[in-house]
C-alpha cells in the first residue's frame, strides 16, 4: 500500500454536524480546483457527491497530465502544494520503499487513487469489524494532487464532528499544512487538530 491517511467513525455521525462539514469540503473543492487539482467521482470519473449522506470523491483518472513511472511516492519532509515543478521527484534523498519521494503532490499520469467516501451512516456488511468501538476507513492517494482535498476534508470533518471521528496518516502534522491553510483563509481559525499516533511506517529501502 502507497501513502495513505486513516480515519475512525461512529456508526452514526451527528445530522447537522455532517451537514455543515459537507457545505465546508464543497467549498474546499470548488477553491482547490483553482490550484489544479482535478476532482471527481470516486470511480475517477464523473461528478463528486458532496450531500447530507455521504461525501464521496476521487482524483480524475483522464486528468490530462503526462504519463512517467513513479511508482508509490511518498511526500519529501518538505513537500508542500500541488505539481508546482516540472520535476517533482527529490533527487537528494534516497527513494522510498517504492518510489521516490515527492516534493510536491504530483501523479503519473492518472490523478485517481483509491475512493474518499464517508457516508454518515455506516452501511454494515458482515465483514466489518469495530476498533475501539469505531469503524476504520482510509484513503490511499499516494500523494497526488486530490491529497489537498482529502487532508483538508479530513479536517473539516474533525472540526466538526469532534470526538464523533478520529484521524490518523502515514504522514504527520506537516502533511496537513497546506490544508490547514486552505482552511483558515476559507473558515478562520480551527481547534486545535491533531493526528491520532500511529506506528512508524518504513519508507525507503534497506
Amino acid at each position: 500500500m502507497g501513502y495513505t491517511h486513516y480515519w475512525r467513525r461512529v456508526e452514526h455521525l451527528n445530522k447537522q454536524a455532517f451537514a455543515a462539514a459537507v457545505d465546508e469540503i464543497r467549498q474546499i473543492a470548488d477553491h482547490v480546483k483553482t490550484l489544479g487539482v482535478k476532482v471527481c467521482g470516486p470511480t475517477g470519473s464523473g461528478k463528486p457527491e458532496f450531500s447530507e449522506f455521504t461525501i464521496a470523491f476521487n482524483g480524475c483518472a483522464k486528468c490530462g497530465h503526462r504519463y512517467r513511472n513513479i511508482g508509490k511516492p511518498w511526500p519529501a519532509e518538505d513537500a508542500e502544494g500541488v505539481m508546482g515543478v516540472d520535476d517533482p521527484v527529490d533527487h537528494e534523498q534516497p527513494p522510498a520503499f517504492a518510489g521516490p519521494f515527492l516534493k510536491t503532490r504530483a501523479c503519473g499520469g492518472s490523478c485517481a487513487q483509491e475512493e474518499f467516501v464517508v457516508d454518515r451512516d455506516w452501511l454494515h456488511a458482515d465483514w466489518h469489524q469495530t476498533e475501539s468501538g469505531m469503524y476504520p476507513q482510509q484513503c490511499e492517494t499516494r500523494y497526488k494532487p486530490f491529497d489537498l482535498l482529502v487532508t483538508a476534508s479530513l479536517l473539516r470533518l474533525k472540526e466538526n464532528l469532534g470526538e464523533e471521528i478520529v484521524v490518523s496518516s502515514d504522514g504527520d502534522e506537516k502533511a496537513f499544512q497546506d490544508a490547514k491553510r486552505i482552511c483558515r483563509q476559507l473558515f478562520g481559525w480551527p481547534s486545535h487538530f491533531e493526528l491520532e499516533p500511529r506506528s512508524p511506517v518504513l519508507t525507503t529501502a534497506e
